[in-house]
């Protein structure tokens, strides 16, 4: 049982209590592994909060970490049980979505950013404002292939497509091969 626990506790974030880095590397090499060896396909979306910065200057760190925290708990739900929720750091987040090809992922990226837009994360409004400060998040998808073969480039991939969705307008969906033209939503 206390193995179990000291398992357990090396493998997730301590704060949103979602699988951790060190967890995600080694989950993101099986399944490299998998997809390599049965061509099957493989997506990461890399996931960043939107203006971060602001909620932990604006609201303060410990409301921050709960805006973490809500989001981990949002994010399983519009998952499928086979995909990898992790705190890549930060305030970033990335799912690993096995047996996905980049259009599924790009859908599971519109849900998850739906999801996240419409979520109450419980921030108090500024004066004059109808409702509460809104969360939203940008979010990069890449797919495994020939051009992204290992998880350093097939994370790189994503992480520069979530750079285009954060330099365009954030709170939208891009992925595809980096410097390409991309999918961009909304």
């Amino acid at each position: 049982m206390r193995i179990s626990l000291l398992e357990r506790d090396s493998m997730t974030d301590p704060l949103t209590g979602v699988f951790n880095r060190r967890y995600m590397d080694l989950r993101l090499s099986e399944e490299i592994a998998k997809a390599r060896r049965y061509r099957l396909p493989l997506c990461v979306l890399l996931l960043d909060i939107d203006h971060f910065k602001q909620i932990n200057d604006r609201h303060g760190h410990q409301t921050g970490d709960q805006v973490l925290v809500a989001l981990g708990k949002m994010v399983a739900p519009v998952l499928r049980e086979t995909d990898v929720v992790t705190r890549y750091g930060g305030e970033e987040f990335l799912i690993i979505a096995p047996h996905t090809p980049l259009s599924g992922a790009i859908d599971v990226a519109e849900r998850v950013r739906k999801r996240i837009e419409s979520g109450d994360f419980g921030l108090p409004g500024e004066p004059g404002e109808m409702a509460g400060t809104s969360v939203t998040a940008s979010i990069g998808v890449a797919s495994f292939g020939e051009d992204m073969d290992d998880g350093e480039k097939l994370v790189r991939a994503a992480d520069e497509n979530l750079y285009r969705a954060k330099q365009t307008g954030r709170n939208r969906v891009i992925g595809g091969t980096p410097g390409a033209t991309g999918i961009a939503a909304p």
